[in-house]
């Protein structure tokens, strides 16, 4: 399998605890399997990753943050819960769970020298959609996502930021 490219959309779940409602924990080598996504981030592992009968993860799909999203993010205090859920509301761009697609509102928080928006993230109903799916921890991972692609250009491994941990199976 050839390398992600790092301007391609990238889809994902979130790993930090409690992680995917729809993980099957029950499995052999679930842990792992969610270790290895959370890790390299591809469609194999994504793949890999057990779901419970009939049940379908929820799937966060990451645009790539341009450069003034990167220099703007980069004003914000490096790895604060106001960065990294920042960075999540300008990366996600929509939300699926099995055949049902939500798109993100986005709006123009930046405007480029041009007029055009140099930076856009999602609306304040988007916002509440992100949270309501991801929670602090799920947007603060997927907003740690977004930045290390930037800075790695998708080489990877992702680390989750401070404060959050993989997703555990329940004991």
């Amino acid at each position: 399998m050839s390398p992600m490219n790092p301007s391609d959309h990238l889809t994902t779940i979130r790993t930090a605890a409690p992680g995917d409602p729809a993980i099957d924990w029950s499995q052999p080598g679930c842990m792992e399997r969610v270790i290895e996504h959370r890790r390299r981030r591809t469609r194999v592992t994504l793949d890999a990753v057990p779901t419970k009968p009939g049940a379908s993860l929820t799937l966060y799909t990451l645009r790539p943050l341009t450069r003034a999203e990167y220099r703007y993010l980069s004003r914000l205090e490096p790895e604060s819960y106001a960065q990294l859920e920042a960075a999540a509301e300008v990366a996600v761009v929509q939300v699926s769970e099995g055949p049902v697609l939500q798109e993100i509102p986005a709006r123009a928080i930046v405007q480029g020298p041009s007029g055009a928006a140099a930076v856009t993230a999602a609306t304040e109903e988007g916002s509440e959609i992100l949270y309501a799916r991801l929670g602090p921890t799920g947007l603060r991972e997927l907003g740690a996502l977004a930045i290390a692609r930037c800075d790695l250009g998708d080489a990877g491994p992702f680390g989750l930021p401070p404060g959050t941990a993989p997703a555990r199976s329940p004991q």
